[in-house]
């Protein structure tokens, strides 16, 4: 799972999840469900978690984040292949599927089912309910 540190943060009228990082860390929308969810830990520290599988590069309308990023390492599988996009105090790994060869330092636009992702609270490293 990769899983990402930061915090939740009021902005634009919504919250979002602020990957804590010296330069380019990532930002995500928390909406619907997770929005309620994260009200409680606005400006605290929280663990956004999301599984490889739950980033495509087929970019669709809904529930969905998207992400441009650098290409670190790609791992071609055949029908899939694992990519190392960099964030900013380490790797999103994706897993995405089909045959396509991504290079070392190619920027790839993914996007995250953010109805898949889970906040952990970094105190007690519990999913956030």
């Amino acid at each position: 799972m990769n899983l990402l540190k930061g915090k939740v943060q009021k902005r634009e009228g919504g919250l979002f999840f602020v990957e804590t990082a010296e330069k380019n860390g990532l930002v995500f929308p928390l909406k619907g469900n997770l929005e309620s969810l994260a009200s409680k830990y606005i400006d605290k520290d929280v663990v956004f978690g999301i599984r490889p599988e739950h980033l495509s590069n087929e970019i669709k309308d809904g529930a969905a984040a998207p992400v441009t990023s650098t290409v670190e390492i790609a791992e071609p599988m055949g029908s899939e292949s694992l990519v190392y996009l960099k964030a900013g105090s380490g790797n999103l790994i994706a897993r995405i599927h089909g045959e396509h060869l991504f290079h070392l330092g190619e920027q790839v636009t993914v996007q995250l089912n953010m109805d898949k992702v889970n906040l952990f609270d970094s105190a007690t490293e519990n999913v956030i309910r």
